[in-house]
This record gives C-alpha cells, sequence and structure tokens, in this order.
C-alpha cells in the first residue's frame, strides 16, 4: 500500500477552511501565516476569528491533541476568549471535521453546519490500513475489500471541495468567507414613536441604523448583512427637544440566512417637567411626547401615588398642568406611558421635582457631555448602566465606554457611572 505523506502530517485543504461560532463569527483554519498542521498526534498553529483574532492550537500549557483515529481532545487558547474545548470534534475518514467545540464563555463552534466545513488531507490510520484504498499523488484506487466507491475514495485521498468559502484578507490573519458563500440575514423593526422623531437602533449596544419616523409616528427600520448569531436589538427615539424614550430591548438569534420582521414596538413616551422645585400649592407642568393622538398617564410617585391623565395632539405632544395641593413636602417623581387601541407603552424615564416653599424653574438641558452618559442623552442612568453591562468581561469595549481608561470594563467602570448618576 502506498500512504502519501500528507495523510500523516496534513494541512487545510483551502477550499473548506471555515468554521462558524456564535458568539466568535467565522473561523479560518486555513490562513496561510496561521500554518495548522495536523498529525497523528496533535493539531498545530493557529485559526483566525473574524470576531476575536488569533487561536493558538499548541498554548503552551495545552492543546489539542489527536488519538491517531480523528477523535481530538485538550483545549486552544485565545487571548480575547480564553480556553476552547475541542472534546467535541472528530476528523472523520475522508478528513472532514464534524462535531461541535465550546469556548469557555459557553459558546460553540460548528465545523459542519449548511455554509461552513474545514476538512484535512491528514486521514485516521485505522482508514490508511485497512486495506479500503490506496493513495498515490492524489490518485486513488478502491480495493474490492472495501467499502468506498471509486467516488468517494477519491474524496478520501484528497478533501473534498466546495463549502466554507474563499480567503481574503484581514487583519493580517485572513478574512471570512467570500461574499457568495457567506451566509447573511437581516432585520426589519417596525412600530409606532413620536411624529418626525429620530429612531435609533442599537445592536449589542452599538448604533447599528438610524431613521426617522413619519407624520404619524409610525417608523421602520431595517439592518442588512447581519452574519448569523446571536444578538441584542435595542430600539428608542429622541423627541423634538431632544429628549429620548426608555430602551425598547429584544435578543434574536439568526440561524439562516432571511429576514426577521419584529412589528408592533410601541415606545414609551418622553416626559419633562418645568421646575426643578414648586412651591407647595401652585402647578408644576408636565410635559412630553408620545404617539400621536394617544392616551398619556401620568404616575406622580410620592407617599401615595397620585395618577392623572391627558391626551396628546396629532403632533404626539402632550402637557398637564398639576396642581401640587395634594403632593406633600419632599422629593417626587412623574413617570408617564401611552395607551392606544390595544397598544401600551413600557414606563417613560422619570422626572424629578421637589415640592417646597419656592419656585425653581429647571435647569436647560446641558449640552456638555457627562462622564458616564454613554448614549449621549445627558443622563446616566438606566440606559448607559444596561450599555456598560454589556460590555463587562468582554474584550475590546469601545474606547468611549472606557471610563478608567483601562482596556476592560470592571468594576471601576461602575464606580465611576454610580459618582456620575443622574437618574
Amino acid at each position: 500500500m502506498i500512504v502519501s505523506a500528507s495523510q500523516t502530517d496534513g494541512t487545510i485543504n483551502p477550499s473548506q477552511e471555515y468554521a462558524f461560532g456564535n458568539v466568535l463569527g467565522w473561523l479560518n483554519f486555513g490562513v496561510p501565516t496561521g500554518g495548522v498542521q495536523v498529525t497523528d498526534n496533535v493539531l498545530t498553529g493557529y485559526v483566525w476569528s473574524s470576531n476575536y483574532g488569533w487561536i493558538n492550537l499548541a498554548p503552551p500549557t495545552s492543546g489539542v491533541t489527536n488519538d491517531g483515529n480523528g477523535t481530538l481532545r485538550g483545549y486552544a487558547w485565545g487571548e480575547n476568549i480564553g480556553w476552547i474545548n475541542f472534546g467535541g470534534v472528530v476528523i472523520n475518514g475522508l478528513g472532514i471535521f464534524t462535531g461541535t467545540a465550546t469556548a469557555g464563555n459557553g459558546s460553540t463552534i460548528t465545523f459542519n453546519c449548511g455554509n461552513c466545513a474545514v476538512s484535512t488531507d491528514w486521514r485516521p490510520a485505522s482508514e490508511r490500513n485497512n486495506g479500503h484504498y490506496s493513495c498515490s499523488a492524489n490518485s486513488c484506487v478502491a480495493n474490492s475489500n472495501g467499502p468506498y466507491t471509486s467516488s468517494n475514495c477519491n474524496n478520501a485521498c484528497s478533501a473534498p471541495t466546495g463549502g466554507g468559502g474563499g480567503g481574503g484578507g484581514g487583519g493580517g490573519g485572513g478574512g471570512g468567507p467570500s461574499p457568495t458563500t457567506v451566509p447573511q440575514a437581516a432585520m426589519t423593526i417596525s412600530g409606532s414613536a413620536y411624529p418626525l422623531s429620530t429612531i435609533t437602533v442599537l445592536k449589542d449596544a452599538q448604533i447599528a441604523a438610524q431613521s426617522i419616523s413619519g407624520p404619524d409616528g409610525n417608523f421602520s427600520v431595517t439592518i442588512n448583512d447581519l452574519t448569523l448569531g446571536s444578538y441584542v436589538f435595542s430600539v428608542y427615539a429622541q423627541d423634538s427637544n431632544g429628549n429620548r424614550s426608555t430602551l425598547f430591548t429584544f435578543p434574536v438569534s439568526f440561524s439562516t440566512s432571511a429576514t426577521s420582521n419584529v412589528s408592533g414596538v410601541f415606545l414609551s413616551p418622553t416626559i419633562s417637567v418645568d421646575k426643578q422645585e414648586v412651591k407647595q400649592g401652585d402647578t408644576i407642568v408636565i410635559f412630553g411626547q408620545s404617539a400621536p393622538n394617544a392616551k398619556v398617564t401620568i404616575n406622580i410617585h410620592s407617599s401615595q401615588t397620585l395618577q392623572v391623565q391627558t391626551t396628546s395632539t396629532s403632533s404626539g405632544a402632550y402637557l398637564y398642568d398639576l396642581d401640587t395641593s395634594p403632593l406633600e413636602l419632599g422629593s417626587h417623581a412623574a413617570i408617564s406611558r401611552t395607551a392606544k387601541g390595544n397598544l401600551l407603552s413600557d414606563d417613560s424615564v422619570s422626572a424629578s421635582f421637589v415640592v417646597g416653599d419656592q419656585n425653581i424653574n429647571a435647569a436647560p438641558r446641558s449640552t456638555s457631555p457627562i462622564k458616564g452618559d454613554l448614549n449621549g442623552d445627558g443622563h446616566v442612568n438606566l440606559v448607559d448602566f444596561s450599555i456598560l453591562a454589556y460590555w463587562y468581561g468582554k474584550a475590546n469595549p469601545p474606547v468611549a465606554y472606557r471610563l478608567d481608561g483601562k482596556t476592560t470594563i470592571d468594576f471601576t467602570d461602575f464606580s465611576i457611572m454610580a459618582y456620575y448618576w443622574t437618574g
């Protein structure tokens, strides 16, 4: 029997070199500078992740091992992702990687999805010596006592073509599959906000798209070219005074190339007050914007909640003159929500004021940036906290979110945000 050297010291087939991670994105096992090799004992070299950079298959304290028959064990290491367990991966008799690897953060790497495949010219020892076929210079002869046909015998000598996608540049380590093979998804989000308001869509706490709602307050935003995987989307509206709704947040997972539609989004109203302190018994004006021609319910939180209602105009504006006689001295907070038809919004952000012995007008909206105001709405509140929490412990957070100037988000950043908290 003739056995080609590549069957015992294999490389990655350049036409089948991509696995896919639900967090790591595309993983290129065939980057020329990565030098991935498969032997009877180990896997060596580096894999390039489109989201997290280089992954070392043979780190000093561990490494991915091969039992000689294609069953892999052990751990690879990525500087930005940590340990990756290859215990669920097997290289079959045709040199094709099968199964799933698992990263320390619980994310998975799939080798045989619909649009990904990784194969090598290395072959399991049992397949080289069982008399099923003979290989020489990538040609193959199926032996009569073996299960292989002439067609899949050729595949056993030289890894099959197709799948995965082509090479390319990017980050010095090879890019993702070619545009014709990368599966892409899309997301369309539609709903109601305030007439002619700015609609912003966040994808994993980063701005993904912006649009303007129509005169009726309705909007529709489409985000294209989404790599398959899981995301957290958030939507908010900004009114004519620069105030923002609360975030409408939802997770979405894409496993196929399709457009996902989320409709019926009904964003919360905005709210402001005309005084930061009001003399007990005088009137304080509560105002904001909501969906047009809708019922707006305002709750005043104090020792006992006071509830009042008003209706927004065709432009979405609403206003209520609140008599403060029933309110005790001290701090209070107003929160509004909108109802229209069978739709009910979430609560707005709160607008705080004090009932005291004098009238003090509300301070003008500040145009200076506040440390910790990650979404730029002039407040440091739960919206900013949720953005910071998303990036906690993750690699390469945006520089603007690193409140302490370090390379990662940690408890120091949360302490700084708490110091500047406005609510």
